[in-house]
C-alpha cells in the first residue's frame, strides 16, 4: 500500500493460489460414486496401540494415515487428496489507519476444511511503502515544511498539502526557529479500533536565500547594523 491508502483506507482485489475443495469428489478423496470406508485396522479411530517397554503407546494407524478411513478407489481429479490447487480473486477491504506489518482477516477465504469441512480464513499482511513527504509516528504524521527566511522572521501564512490531497493554510509565528514543529490537530492517521485521528506535525525548515539583489543586501546590512550599534556605543 501507499501511505495515502493506509491512511484513507482502500479496496484491493488479490489473486491468491491455494487449495480448494475438489469439485469431483466434494472433498472426500474417493472416486465419483464411491465413498471412504472405515479403516478395519484401527476401526475408524485413526490410532493403534503398541506395547513398548511395558507401556501401551498410541500411534497413528499406518493403513489409514490417522484419518480413520480408507479409500478403495481414489478420485482421478485430486488423486485422493480431496483438494486441488486453484487461483482465486479475493476482494479485501483495507481499513483506514492500517499500519505496516498488520494483518487483515478475510473470513471464509482460506484453505478448505478437512474432508469437506468449512474453509478457514485468509490473512493478508500489509506492507506500506515509504512516502516522499510524510513519515508515520504511531498515529501522527510528520512532514517537513520549508518556509522563506522572511516569513520565519516576520511571521505569515503558507499553504500545505495534506496526505489526502486537501490544501490547508498554516500560520507561521514571527521568529519561528528551524526544526520547530507546528501541530495540526486531527490531521494524522485514523485509529483503527477506537476512532479519532492522530495529529500532523510540520517541522519547520527555514529557506536561507543564496542570491540577493542590491536592495535586499542593503536591507539586510541595515538590519545587521542595528544589531551591532549597541555594542559600538558601549565601547
Amino acid at each position: 500500500l501507499t501511505l495515502r491508502e493506509a491512511v484513507l483506507g482502500a479496496k484491493r482485489e488479490l489473486s491468491v493460489v491455494f487449495p480448494e475443495v475438489c469439485g469431483e469428489c466434494k472433498g472426500s478423496g474417493a472416486a465419483k460414486g464411491t465413498s471412504p470406508t472405515q479403516c478395519k485396522t484401527c476401526r475408524g479411530q485413526g490410532q493403534v496401540a503398541h506395547r513398548a517397554m511395558g507401556m501401551m503407546i498410541a500411534m497413528p494407524c499406518g493403513d489409514c494415515g490417522g484419518s480413520g478411513q480408507v479409500i478403495a478407489k481414489v478420485c482421478g481429479e485430486c488423486q485422493g487428496r480431496g483438494e486441488v490447487r486453484a487461483e482465486k480473486k479475493v476482494k479485501v477491504n483495507i481499513p483506514a489507519g492500517i499500519d505496516n506489518g498488520q494483518a487483515i482477516r478475510v473470513p471464509g477465504q482460506g484453505e478448505p476444511g478437512h474432508q469437506g469441512g468449512p474453509p478457514g480464513n485468509l490473512l493478508v499482511v500489509v506492507e506500506v511503502e515509504q512516502d516522499a513527504r510524510f513519515e508515520r509516528s504511531g498515529n501522527d504524521l510528520v512532514a517537513p515544511l520549508t518556509v522563506p527566511y522572511a516569513t520565519a522572521v516576520l511571521g505569515g501564512t503558507v499553504p500545505f498539502e495534506l496526505v489526502d490531497g486537501r490544501s490547508i493554510t498554516l500560520t507561521i509565528p514571527a521568529g519561528a526557529q528551524p526544526n520547530t514543529a507546528l501541530r495540526v490537530r486531527g490531521e494524522g492517521v485514523p485509529h483503527v479500533e477506537r476512532g479519532g485521528r492522530g495529529d500532523l506535525l510540520c517541522v519547520l525548515q527555514v529557506e536561507v536565500p543564496t542570491k540577493l539583489n542590491d536592495a535586499q543586501k542593503a536591507a539586510l546590512q541595515a538590519y545587521a547594523a542595528t544589531l551591532s550599534a549597541p555594542a559600538a556605543q558601549a565601547e
